[in-house]
């Protein structure tokens, strides 16, 4: 019986110890949840302020732009301020909640904020994104089709059967 109290109490001390990591672990994830919830709310109300001046500037020249950076401008206060003032497992809620009522449109956004993200991961690490069509394939290749053509001893006698077109001549 002495045997059996040990075991249970060493299980209890146990699930004891690893409930308070459990809790450590919940709150330092909190705190860096909205540490970076805040710290997006600042760069959005940032990015804000610098459309609305751009569309001051544009005012005189281009009304229509002008507006149109007016309700972006708008847009992004108005998330900068959601941010700010909503707690992280109330966006979380918020968000699968929209995600059960209206699947299609979030994984589509989701799928458009991954691609948007990866092209400015590759710009910000120096490598210039791709473009989305098949143009940039197709000048690597007409440029790397010069550079197959013979050089060297012997170079004319390859090339003189070689027509206009690139084709061996028969």
């Amino acid at each position: 019986m002495a045997e059996q109290t040990v075991v249970s109490d060493a299980a209890a001390s146990a699930g004891q110890a690893v409930s308070q990591v459990a809790d450590s672990a919940r709150q330092t994830v909190s705190e860096q949840a909205n540490s970076q919830r805040l710290r997006a709310a600042e760069g959005i109300t940032r990015t804000a302020q610098a459309i609305r001046r751009v569309s001051g500037d544009l005012q005189a020249q281009q009304p229509a732009i002008a507006g149109l950076a007016d309700g972006a401008a708008e847009q992004a206060e108005r998330i900068g301020r959601y941010l700010r003032e909503t707690d992280v497992t109330d966006i979380v809620n918020t968000t699968q909640d929209f995600a059960r009522r209206q699947p299609l449109l979030f994984y589509g956004g989701a799928l458009a904020l991954g691609m948007i993200a990866a092209r400015v991961i590759k710009t910000a690490a120096g490598r210039p994104a791709q473009p989305w069509s098949g143009q940039a394939a197709y000048s690597r290749s007409s440029r790397s089709s010069v550079a197959l053509q013979p050089t060297g001893p012997g170079a004319s006698e390859l090339t003189s059967g070689i027509g206009a077109t690139g084709s061996t001549a028969s």
